[in-house]
């Protein structure tokens, strides 16, 4: 009988070592085999983008286009609950914030330079049916203009949408797939 032959471990930095260091013997393939070997290699050095991954973000803050940022201001104030905390038309931009929700509102000449342009929807999470229900009251009460009632999604949110005076969307949600049971 014939011998059988054991088949050789595949994978790991040992057996690209031992399957390419015979056959790279010219100094480009060697640093191609270099690289490889790095790549995966245990003992190879955490790269930058690791560190990033680990970092945490506030917030986002999204810039909404308006007409006139003095209007959208006092409709995001009088409408929505907001309160204007600076800017202007003036300026060109104006920021507004309700708890930790915080909005820039910009006309077009501010945006021009970016080459931003709206309409644009943005969402709002909060922490429960109820919250949603009572915003969507209290929006409704203050004449905000509502594109759609609460209602649970088939994907597990219930949310109602409003529009400012630009025509911006605004999704409020809550996500009930967190609660178990």
């Amino acid at each position: 009988m014939g011998q059988i032959r054991r088949r050789q471990k595949v994978g790991g930095p040992s057996a690209i070592r031992r399957t390419l260091k015979h056959r790279l013997n010219i100094p480009q393939q060697r640093s191609r085999f270099e690289r490889e070997l790095n790549r995966y290699s245990r003992a190879s050095k955490p790269r930058a983008r690791a560190t990033i991954r680990c970092m945490t973000f506030p917030a986002a803050v999204p810039e909404i286009p308006a007409a006139s940022v003095d209007d959208a201001a006092a409709y995001y104030v009088h409408r929505l609950g907001f309160t204007l905390d600076w800017g202007d038309e003036q300026g060109g931009i104006a920021g507004v914030s309700r708890g930790n929700c915080r909005l820039f509102i910009s006309n077009r000449a501010f945006r021009d330079s970016y080459g931003n342009v709206g309409p644009i929807l943005f969402w709002l999470n909060l922490e429960s049916k109820a919250e949603v229900d009572q915003l969507f009251a209290e929006w409704k009460a203050a004449h905000a203009k509502i594109v759609s009632a609460p209602e649970d999604k088939p994907w597990k949110l219930r949310e109602f949408t409003a529009a400012d005076l630009d025509g911006n969307l605004i999704r409020v949600f809550y996500d009930f797939r967190r609660v178990s049971g």
